[in-house]
């Protein structure tokens, strides 16, 4: 799975330390370079006690994706089902809502609004 490096340096985690991937489970870093974790447990209750910080994921099986937008153009990935979305307007969370518009290596999407 694929974290963004930005969210995992403003966690500012030593090795040992734990977060939480959202939906999914608690982990533990285990490196910071190149960055590896550990599972540490699921239960969701158990991470809101421990007041972690969540991040959100990408699965192993990301398609890379460019966003065009009128100020330039964004890469990434994005979830595989987005490849049964031609045509569509799809939300990516902490991004907006993009029009899949080319399904191809890259995924091709354009910006719709925040």
């Amino acid at each position: 799975m694929f974290v963004c490096k930005s969210d995992l340096e403003l966690l500012s985690l030593t090795p040992g330390g734990l977060f939480r991937l959202k939906d999914l489970c608690t982990v533990e870093l285990t490196s910071k370079e190149p960055a590896k974790a550990k599972l540490a447990y699921i239960d969701p209750d158990q991470a809101k006690k421990d007041r972690l910080r969540i991040i959100h994921w990408a699965p192993r099986d990301a398609l890379p994706v460019k966003v065009m937008k009128p100020d330039g153009v964004d890469e990434g990935i994005g979830e595989a089902g987005i490849a049964r979305e031609l045509g569509k307007v799809v939300q990516f969370e902490r991004y907006g809502f993009v029009r899949i518009n080319l399904l191809g290596d890259p995924i091709v999407a354009y910006y719709a609004h925040r």
